[in-house]
C-alpha cells in the first residue's frame, strides 16, 4: 500500500469536495476532520466515507 501524507489526504479531500459542489469554507472543515480521523486510525470516519460525502 502506498504511503500518503496527512497533508496530501487533506488537500485531496478538499479538492474532491469542492469539485463535487461543496462550498470551499465547508470543504476546509470536512477535509480537516478527515485528516484527524486518518491520523487517529479512525478509518471509518476518514477516507472510507469520502465517496459518500461527495
Amino acid at each position: 500500500m502506498p504511503h500518503v501524507s496527512l497533508d496530501e489526504i487533506e488537500q485531496a479531500t478538499r479538492r474532491a469536495l469542492v469539485g463535487h459542489g461543496a462550498r470551499a469554507d465547508v470543504a476546509v472543515h470536512v477535509a480537516r476532520a478527515v485528516r484527524v480521523a486518518e491520523s487517529n486510525g479512525n478509518r471509518i470516519c476518514g477516507l472510507y466515507y469520502l465517496e459518500s460525502y461527495c
